[in-house]
């Protein structure tokens, strides 16, 4: 009997393999405040957000057994680290949307804060005109009374 088909390596590796298993579905649980903190999330949204979690887990997982129990486990098994690549991705482009956001959002008050300091340098320029008409005209009338 080789070390690699020894019962205690079989143990050992079924093991740890039953804790990646356990592992991932504790992984949210363990970093929802920080999920909670970088998404700006009320508790009770991260509490539906586990939720959703655990509820999808639980209708999925058996259909993927009865997968891997029917047809090639290798298939299913690249199916799934896809489907892990691919949700970074999703992550990554919505950070991307939330980024442009805000440079929008920026681009619009600094558009404004120049539209208001020009606004506002027409008012100035207008009301200098207005106390120069004014001054020109009181001393017209200081002249003519004189």
């Amino acid at each position: 009997m080789s070390g690699r088909d020894s019962p205690r390596a079989i143990l050992a590796v079924l093991t740890g393999l039953n804790g990646l298993n356990y592992l991932d579905r504790y992984v949210g649980a363990a970093t929802l405040p920080l999920i909670l903190g970088s998404l700006s999330l009320s508790d009770a949204a991260g509490g539906l957000l586990q939720s959703a979690f655990i509820l999808t887990y639980a209708l999925v997982c058996p259909f993927i057994g009865w997968a891997g129990d029917r047809g090639p486990r290798m298939r299913l098994a690249a199916a799934g680290v896809f489907l892990l690549l691919l949700a970074p991705a999703g992550l990554i482009a919505l950070a991307w949307r939330a980024r442009l956001e805000r440079v929008v959002r920026q681009a619009r008050a600094f558009g404004r804060f120049v539209v208001d300091r020009r606004l506002h340098a027409d008012l100035i320029a207008e009301r200098r005109a207005l106390v120069s008409e004014a001054m020109a005209l009181a001393r017209l009338a200081a002249e003519r009374r004189a």
